[in-house]
């Protein structure tokens, strides 16, 4: 259901075990990162796709059985999450209260889920009225979800969901859009198709307005902090760069001899996760933190890539290991 074109983050995984390695981009400086790998017991495959911060990680793959679930890791334990009567589920975001968002297959229709362990039927399904197919991708501590669609025209909206009802999300004059983050001012980001190009976007309380940073041809919004920073990529119509856009202001992000970036989370203290490939093309995560780029790839591995990062800087994300197997990874600062 998900439509942009970043890097499918599913394959196979080894089990859980540590590898403890440190790898800096060209002038950092500071922390080294010990790794761990996450795999559900049994499970050919598995991705971390968001990590809260009581460090509890969600993300998704497939079973022995060749059924694609998501899964929660928290203190050394797994939960699987699979709705029931549902054919697939993906996990791709929880908060501090350990509630989980995602998206699924229920045999005939593509709907998002929250996940409450607490409640007495923990999942509850997100399909807005007369929509064909919805996916919810974030989710705020205050229990607001963000996700994207598909309506009953086949437009394609973002949508905000709270206290059981749905606001609609669609810039004026656009053709599409999908939502992908909100912070606790109710700021959501996203992006979608003007018209003429792909653009980032902001709404709040009923306004919307376009990112797209000056002389750049696309971009998208992927992640706001409480503070108000917005973090997104694009394309500067040569090299694909991620931006962070603060107090009116776009800051471009591109560690120095990389081919290309994007910055896909932005933490409260406004540090930085996202991948990109350096100058050999290889494929690493990063973490910007106050002028300064610092690499992710675990020892051995081909490539990595970053989704998500903590306000304690631990991040989470998959990579490919010596063998060419996609791999999950918690990484925390030492």
């Amino acid at each position: 259901m998900r439509t942009t074109t970043k890097p499918q983050y599913l394959k196979r995984l080894l089990p859980v075990l540590c590898l403890i390695t440190g790898v800096w981009c060209a002038g950092c400086k500071g922390r080294i990162y010990s790794y761990k790998e996450v795999l559900p017991p049994g499970w050919q495959s598995a991705a971390a796709t968001f990590i809260n911060n009581r460090d509890a990680v969600t993300g998704y793959g497939i079973d022995a059985a060749d059924i694609e679930k998501g899964f929660v890791y928290r203190d050394g334990d797994y939960t699987e999450l699979l709705p029931p009567g549902w054919i697939s589920a993906r996990a791709y975001a929880i908060n501090d209260d350990g509630v989980v968002v995602g998206e699924g297959n229920d045999g005939t229709t593509d709907r998002g889920f929250i996940y409450n362990e607490d409640n007495a039927e923990p999942f509850l399904e997100l399909l807005p009225p007369d929509w064909t197919a919805a996916a919810a991708f974030f989710i705020h501590n205050n229990g607001t979800v963000i996700g994207w669609g598909i309506d009953g025209s086949q437009t394609a909206k973002g949508f905000i969901h709270r206290d059981g009802r749905y606001t609609e999300l669609l810039p004026d004059g656009w053709k599409r859009a999908e939502a992908y983050a909100i912070n606790a001012s109710g700021v959501v980001v996203g992006m979608g198709f003007n018209g003429s190009t792909n653009a980032g976007f902001v709404y709040r309380d009923g306004e919307y307005n376009e990112l797209l940073p000056p002389g750049w041809s696309a971009s998208e919004a992927w992640a706001v902090n409480a503070g108000g920073m917005i973090v997104g990529d694009g394309s500067d119509r040569n090299t694909d760069k991620g931006f962070i856009y603060s107090n009116g202001e776009y800051t471009e992000l591109l560690p120095s001899g990389w081919q290309y970036a994007y910055a896909y989370a932005i933490n409260s203290t406004g540090a930085v996760a996202g991948w990109g490939a350096d100058k050999d093309v290889v494929e690493k995560g990063f973490v910007y933190s106050r002028g300064l780029y610092r690499e992710l790839l675990p020892g051995g591995w081909i490539d990595a890539y970053a989704f998500s990062i903590n306000d304690s800087g631990t991040v989470v994300g998959a990579g490919d290991d010596a063998q060419g197997i996609l791999k999950g990874f918690i990484a925390v600062p030492q």
